[in-house]
């Protein structure tokens, strides 16, 4: 009487060669994608700072998302040449993620930063465009109509010789440490703040949120001028 015959094993998914599963490439896209997804997550302190910034910065987890997608399409296109779902998988979350979350909370901060009463002013404004100075004008019109008026500016301080109980300092457009020097920044970049009242403050490389009224002396917007074009009587700080 013959023995029975016992069907072949069917091997589903990866083929298998001398009982060894075959070998699957950790797809690089998805590898691109987790790094992406990482690096993206600078949106999230970005946006506390800036609007701006968190908007030239939102590229970075859009290329991350498609990247992500990408690389999750071919894994699940070719199971048995790629692997790094998984991974892939992360990467996309994260950078969906910091793309909605962090313009979220750059929107709600900007719309929220600006004190009652104060109109926001950037240091781009400041800042005379080619034809203002073909017309030899130093001060923007729309900037020298602010002086007197009660205005909120973001920028960082420039280190003071005393850095604690500060009742004026040079808040400045950037904290861009290698131009912090004997070398005094353009007139349109830096502000004389002076503290009102008992507002003191403490040196920090962090962004400073100033509001109060503007002072321009336009005898000092001018390249090379020491003293201060732009003041600021600050009764907010943060």
């Amino acid at each position: 009487m013959s023995s029975p015959i016992t069907p072949p094993l069917k091997t589903s998914g990866a083929d298998r060669s001398n009982g060894h599963l075959a070998y699957r490439a950790l797809s690089s896209l998805a590898i691109l994608a987790m790094v992406l997804g990482v690096a993206s997550l600078m949106m999230i302190p970005t946006a506390l700072n800036s609007l701006e910034a968190s908007l030239l910065l939102a590229p970075l987890p859009v290329v991350g998302l498609l990247v992500g997608l990408r690389a999750w399409r071919r894994i699940v296109q070719a199971p048995d040449e790629l692997t790094g779902k998984p991974i892939a998988i992360v990467g996309v979350g994260l950078s969906l993620a910091s793309l909605i979350g962090g313009l979220l909370l750059a929107s709600v901060v900007y719309a929220t930063e600006v004190p009652d009463g104060y109109r926001r002013v950037t240091f781009g404004q400041l800042k005379p465009d080619e034809a203002e100075r073909d017309r030899h004008l130093s001060i923007p019109t729309e900037v020298e109509s602010l002086d007197g008026q009660k205005v909120f500016i973001k920028g960082y301080m420039r280190p003071p010789a005393h850095r604690f109980g500060i009742e004026q300092f040079l808040l400045v457009r950037d904290n861009n440490e290698c131009c912090f020097g004997k070398n005094i920044p353009a007139y349109y970049d830096r502000i004389q703040v002076e503290l009102a009242g008992n507002l003191r403050t403490d040196y920090s490389r962090r962004m400073f949120r100033a509001a109060g009224t503007l002072k321009i002396d336009p005898s000092q917007a001018h390249d090379g001028s020491e003293l201060p074009a732009f003041r600021l009587v600050t009764d907010y700080l943060e």
